[in-house]
């Protein structure tokens, strides 16, 4: 919210300036244009993507066309890449999370779930971070992407139980990254991950 509020000041302190050249005959013209060249880098950085970005911290989902806001404080995650409603992403990012520099920008679908493998190798098999797993329904691209605090626990079931019916085309997409999904016989874990305890549904 805040970044709203300062983009509304930049704006309306851009209109002040070109109404001050006005007013001065334009006796600055470089002013005027290095300011709105700051601006539009401003709108590039906070609207970004084709125009999905609604404003800074917020972006409508492309596949329900949910608002998402990606504060950290909501969603626990520095880089919020997906809809914490339907759990679609974008493919965005291509060497680390958070670059946005694929060329790609398709959309990537929530085929399953897999684990990351903890540090300490005396632990349980099945403890380590809960991940999503998304495959690019353009490029075929697969990624690993946090579970965020403010992801619908429902809808992460249904991603873990529909995994079993991928079609043969993901699952080599799946293989080719060498990641393995959870299957439904780990949903009790899943959901004690999920709730915090062993719920009976």
């Amino acid at each position: 919210m805040k970044h709203a509020a300062l983009y509304d000041r930049l704006l309306a302190y851009g209109q002040l300036l070109e109404a001050d050249e006005i007013l001065s005959g334009g006796s600055r013209p470089g002013r005027k244009a290095r300011r709105r060249q700051e601006l539009q880098a401003q709108r590039a950085r906070w609207g970004g993507v084709d125009g999905v970005h609604v404003r800074a911290g917020e972006f409508r989902c492309l596949h329900c066309g949910a608002l998402v806001s990606v504060d950290p404080l909501l969603s626990g995650v520095n880089n919020r890449n997906h809809c914490p409603y339907c759990l679609w992403s974008r493919h965005l990012d291509l060497h680390t999370p958070g670059d946005r520099l694929a060329a790609c920008k398709g959309k990537m679908q929530p085929v399953g779930l897999s684990r990351k493998p903890g540090r300490n190798k005396y632990a349980p098999a099945r403890s380590g971070e809960l991940l999503l797993v998304h495959l690019c329904v353009d490029c075929g691209r697969v990624s690993l992407n946090r579970l965020a605090a403010d992801d619908d626990p429902e809808h992460v079931e249904a991603v873990l139980q529909a995994a079993s019916h991928l079609g043969h085309q993901a699952r080599l997409h799946l293989a080719l990254a060498r990641i393995s999904l959870l299957d439904e016989s780990e949903l009790a874990s899943v959901r004690v991950q999920l709730y915090g305890a062993a719920i009976n549904r």
